[in-house]
């Protein structure tokens, strides 16, 4: 949204975060060491004391709330490029078959039954 940006990341263990207001880092300790599996320069700052994490069934959740609320490009630098917010997406639309139970209606077949005239 405009006001904050999400990130899901699949662990299998709880991670130890660090958001900073320009960067975000996550950190996993498997087996006594401790190994970075996050260390990005986010796009645009955030504010930290209002930013949150979760960690609940094998997922990290991010919830970064924005300083300015602007659209990002993407959640980090470098980033895969999110939807542009100026391009209207082009509806998903797709011809009906009216074929199962169609019904045509055609002048004759109201002759006589209204009070209708055509």
């Amino acid at each position: 949204t405009s006001d904050a940006v999400t990130i899901t990341v699949p662990l299998g263990e709880k991670p130890l975060v660090s958001i900073h207001p320009q960067r975000l880092e996550v950190e996993v300790a498997t087996g006594g060491a401790e190994s970075k599996i996050l260390d990005h320069e986010l796009f645009a700052q955030v504010n930290v004391e209002e930013s949150t994490w979760t960690f609940s069934d094998g997922h990290l959740v991010l919830e970064l709330i924005k300083k300015a609320p602007d659209w990002w490009l993407s959640a980090v630098q470098g980033g895969r490029l999110g939807p542009d917010p100026n391009k209207t997406p082009a509806p998903q639309m797709q011809k009906l078959d009216a074929k199962i139970g169609e019904q045509v209606v055609n002048k004759k077949d109201y002759e006589g039954k209204s009070k209708f005239q055509w």
